[in-house]
């Protein structure tokens, strides 16, 4: 307590003691702007043309200097606001890096081929990671460590599988192995009707290398821009579809998912870049 109270003696006359303190920077003022998307406050300090730590400062609540995917309030110097609003659209989504790899528990009947299709890896990768020596040899109950990229990549993709020719107004396609009637319909966002009626088929049997001509409006074959994503716990296709302005229909068929298709935390799946 004496310590204390000469302290406060001290600050409250510095200079008859000898002291010289530096002068109190005045508190700056600020505004609160809600933002519906997550993003860096790097990005944002570039965007509004003030200092990156001013920004980290004024939000100490942001340990990693990203705001959570939802919407949140944010602080910027008052006078700023209008700025970061007007400029939001401009402004990209953050997406902070996933893990070098996930961990799976194989459950009964599961093989590595099964768990390395499931994340869109290899199942070269799978023993790699985990010190297998026999692809055949792996036990319920085990928990693997599935590769996946350090950060999500964006590439561009065409939104057809491999064998399509585009023939007028419509499309060629080569059937694959695994490929059904309901599968290629979905993929292209046709009916399965449609192709039967116009490739004049009786049934839905296909065989590997058939030749079928898909009805189709030729703006479903445009490229799109793609990046991965690490599904969480808790997400829906719906709810990813949602969260990067797809379509379903659409969001299924790049990843070749049926509408009752199960997905899992750690898997990777592909969406539209931002």
């Amino acid at each position: 307590v004496p310590k204390f109270l000469a302290v406060l003696h001290i600050l409250n006359d510095p200079e008859a003691h000898g002291f010289s303190l530096p002068p109190v920077e005045k508190e700056i003022e600020t505004e609160d702007i809600t933002i519906d998307k997550q993003v860096h406050l790097k990005t944002v300090s570039k965007h509004l043309e003030v200092s990156y730590k001013l920004l980290k400062d004024l939000n100490p609540a942001l340990r990693y200097n990203y705001t959570p995917n939802r919407a949140y309030t944010l602080k910027v110097p008052k006078g700023k606001g209008i700025a970061l609003l007007s400029k939001l659209d401009d402004i990209p989504a953050w997406h902070p890096p996933v893990s070098a790899y996930v961990k799976h528990r194989v459950k009964k009947g599961e093989s590595l081929s099964v768990i390395a299709r499931r994340y869109r890896t290899s199942v070269r990768a799978i023993m790699a990671m985990n010190g297998l020596k026999s692809r055949r040899f792996i036990r319920a109950g085990w928990k693997l460590k599935i590769p996946t990229r350090r950060y999500a990549s964006s590439k561009r993709i065409s939104l057809p599988a491999p064998g399509l020719k585009t023939i007028g107004k419509s499309a060629e396609y080569v059937v694959r192995k695994g490929d059904s009637l309901w599968r290629i319909a979905n993929r292209f966002g046709t009916t399965t009707k449609a192709i039967q009626s116009v490739n004049k088929l009786n049934d839905t049997y296909l065989r590997i290398g058939q030749v079928l001509m898909i009805p189709q409006d030729l703006s479903v074959f445009m490229e799109i821009k793609t990046q991965r994503y690490i599904v969480l716990k808790g997400d829906t296709p719906y709810m990813i579809a949602q969260r990067y302005r797809m379509n379903l229909s659409e969001f299924l068929r790049i990843n070749n998912l049926a509408p009752r298709s199960t997905i899992y935390p750690g898997q990777a799946l592909l969406v539209k870049a931002e």
